[in-house]
């Protein structure tokens, strides 16, 4: 196993909290629209309290976008990271900037419902990559950049590390690593949560020492969104299929990892040939791909 970048994530981590997972959703994003204040066609920021310093460092980049080490960067949206100098805060960031499409030109960003999903889950008790700040700017009502900064999670990797298989001295590690997430993506689904984006590379994880427990941190949950209960059954496959499409696994290890989903549900359990009906959805995608 790769030796992992001597760090506690945990201040980087919003961590669970007791009890919380019965709170309703809806009433916690009504809560964090209120602490965002978010002005429909204007302007808007939010900035963690406990990031101040960090956000007049930021307010005074020319451009933040390239004040930082790039990790990710597609048409549309870059992801840099940024070390805050010592007087203000010396915290490591991700920034990640967004330009619009113009189709979406008078609507929300895309870092607006990022920014609301991750607050609300954290405060739902999921463990989320800490949000320090977002904003939009706008002119004439259209946003023409958008922002989202988290808390960078030293010493963690993504779920890639598990999609070759890795061999059989890596099947623990794998094994709690699906565990864990299937057990944060059932409470999700028990909360009527479609998080559409359940992929393994959206999932940190560390894990320091053999016998400390895999610690998982959820990040780029953008497109995740509430739904009604008689669309939640199609949604639970959905996110399903998009965390094991990559896997190595057996069609008997994937059933029994969709069982074992099955019985962390705590609200309308899926039937139980969801199994069945998985295993039908992914050889389904797999023939589309080899058209």
């Amino acid at each position: 196993m790769e030796k992992l970048q001597e760090a506690d994530p945990s201040r980087s981590v919003v961590p669970d909290s007791t009890n919380s997972g019965a709170m309703d959703l809806h009433r916690i994003r009504r809560r964090v629209l209120r602490e965002f204040s978010v002005r429909k066609g204007r302007s808007w920021s939010y900035f963690a309290p406990e990031f101040r310093a960090g956000a007049e460092f930021l307010r005074g980049l020319p451009d933040p976008r390239k004040a930082g080490e790039v990790l990710w960067q597609t048409r549309r949206k870059l992801v840099t990271k940024i070390t805050v100098p010592a007087a203000a805060g010396s915290d490591e960031i991700v920034y990640k900037s967004m330009a619009p499409r113009r189709r979406f030109l008078f609507g929300p960003s895309p870092a607006l419902a990022e920014s609301i999903n991750y607050r609300m889950l954290a405060l739902a008790g999921f463990p989320m990559a800490e949000l320090l700040g977002a904003g939009e700017e706008r002119r004439f009502f259209c946003w023409r950049k958008a922002f989202l900064v988290t808390r960078f999670v030293a010493g963690s990797r993504d779920g890639r590390a598990f999609l070759d298989g890795g061999g059989r001295e890596r099947w623990a590690e794998q094994d709690e690593f699906v565990r864990g997430c299937l057990r944060h993506l059932a409470r999700l689904h028990d909360l009527h949560y479609f998080h559409k984006g359940f992929k393994p590379y959206n999932i940190l994880w560390c894990k320091p020492a053999a016998d400390v427990p895999m610690q998982l941190i959820l990040i780029d949950v953008a497109t995740g969104r509430l739904v009604p209960g008689w669309r939640l059954a199609t949604c639970v496959k959905r996110d399903l299929g998009d965390f094991f499409e990559t896997f190595v696994l057996a069609p008997e290890e994937l059933a029994e990892y969709v069982r074992f989903y099955r019985e962390c549900r705590t609200r309308r359990r899926p039937p139980e040939d969801l199994p069945e009906q998985l295993l039908t959805l992914l050889e389904a995608r797999r023939k589309r791909k080899r058209h």
